[in-house]
């Protein structure tokens, strides 16, 4: 089984058949840290409306008011990964990770405690977060991050 089998695989295994909600992490002038908000726009493009924010903690409101089973978080992730792999996180799972696996140091396990529903983060391996565009890498991953989201999204509706 190949690299995007696996994420895909464990992305679908986290969810199982429950409602989530898709919230797009990121900044659009600060390299691959647009990932998600690259993976926003091809979400929109794909008819589902995620949640867009800055930071994790802007994120506790809107989740809660949306009701879903699941969250699901897109962001781009320093990591010792090649840049634009996929990685697929439980809350907990990247709490505990290396401090080089993060979503810009918040934890998501606090987002998980805040709004009682469980927390997967789909991370996009970021090349680099200095301002500027995003890579290509970065961009081709989001926009098939977004294009299994939402397939998954009609699927569990």
């Amino acid at each position: 089984m190949g690299a995007a089998e696996d994420w895909e695989k464990k992305l679908r295994s986290l969810l199982g058949r429950r409602r989530f909600t898709v919230a797009c992490l990121g900044s659009k002038d600060m390299g691959d840290d647009a990932a998600g908000l690259v993976a926003a726009e091809e979400l929109r493009r794909l008819g589902v409306e995620p949640l867009e924010a800055v930071n994790l903690l802007d994120l506790v409101g809107p989740l809660r008011r949306a009701k879903a089973e699941a969250a699901v978080i897109v962001d781009a992730v320093l990591s010792d990964a090649p840049p634009g792999s996929i990685l697929v996180f439980e809350a907990q799972e990247l709490d505990e990770a290396s401090p080089l696996a993060s979503t810009h140091r918040v934890p998501p396990s606090l987002l998980e405690k805040a709004t009682g529903v469980p927390v997967v983060v789909v991370g996009i391996a970021a090349a680099s977060l200095a301002p500027g565009p995003p890579s290509r890498g970065a961009v081709e991953a989001a926009r098939r991050v977004a294009r299994v989201l939402a397939e998954l999204s009609r699927a569990y509706r």
